[in-house]
């Protein structure tokens, strides 16, 4: 998906937060990643995360460390709770369009701070998203068919 559609400016990836209830430390987590960003460090973290299921506060600036984040500016950050407005305003809109969980997936056209588009849910094989990016870009050819000269 990133080589063929990401990386080819075809499709642009966008993020929100959707830190879940019944985890107790993902609004922490997510705040993390919102922190690390302000260094220029949002997709190490975010990776990071993804990679570790602990999510404590001392998990969290191990994290930082280990993605070369300054990290009494990242405890700082983390301490103001700044970001929590910005995700609970993610977690309304996910709420909008019928998202309860993750991993969620809106594929479609921007449309102002709005999502809208084809909704998928969970962990699909890359046949269902191809189909439904291809479906919402206007092409028919099937992911991994190669363009013909000239099309």
């Amino acid at each position: 998906l990133k080589r063929d559609y990401i990386d080819t400016g075809k499709v642009r990836w966008v993020v929100r937060d959707l830190p879940l209830a019944f985890h107790k430390n993902a609004r922490k987590a997510g705040q993390s990643v919102h922190c690390a960003n302000e260094q220029g460090k949002f997709w190490e973290m975010r990776d990071m995360l993804f990679k570790n299921s602990k999510l404590e506060d001392s998990d969290l600036r191990n994290y930082a460390e280990q993605v070369g984040l300054d990290v009494t500016a990242f405890d700082s950050c983390l301490a103001s709770d700044r970001y929590m407005n910005e995700m609970d305003k993610d977690s309304a809109e996910a709420k909008r369009v019928g998202i309860t969980g993750t991993p969620s997936f809106v594929i479609g056209k921007p449309k102002g701070d709005k999502l809208s588009g084809k909704l998928v849910i969970g962990a699909q094989p890359l046949k269902t998203f191809a189909t439904t990016i291809d479906g919402e870009l206007g092409q028919t050819k099937a992911a991994g068919d190669k363009a013909k000269p000239g099309s």
